[in-house]
């Protein structure tokens, strides 16, 4: 029984080591995410998303004219609209906050997975 009861805490321990390193990369993910998102303001335009019941994210576009905030909605892909698609600066940070925002996404889905699957199988232990 005692080597069972040791080989349970070697494995707890790399579930932590392991919890440890996906934390690590969502730091990671957001840090890059913020980062692009500045290069954005930095042209006068800004990207946000919202999460509606569960559903998301949804990006909008802003930006500043005649002293008001303007918006125009992008959908669940951001995609620059046309009259932007010129800039190919935006066009590459809108690429890479796309493919950023889609790795936290299937980072997230794999974690509440693991989350479900472990959280059953200690009720069941238990």
């Amino acid at each position: 029984m005692g080597s069972e009861v040791e080989e349970l805490e070697r494995a707890v321990m790399g579930l932590e080591a392991l919890v440890k390193r996906v934390r690590s990369y969502a730091r990671e993910l957001r840090t890059r995410a913020r980062k692009l998102r500045r290069r954005m303001e930095r042209r006068g335009y800004w990207i946000d998303y919202t999460y509606v019941q569960g559903h998301g994210p949804y990006y909008r576009l802003r930006w500043m004219e005649n002293g008001e905030i303007k918006c125009k909605y992008l959908g669940k892909s951001p995609k620059l609209p046309k009259e932007l698609e010129s800039n190919k600066e935006a066009m590459k940070i809108m690429d890479e906050l796309s493919s950023l925002d889609n790795e936290a996404e299937r980072l997230k889905r794999i974690v509440e997975r693991a989350e479900k699957t472990l959280q059953e199988a200690f009720n069941k232990a238990s």
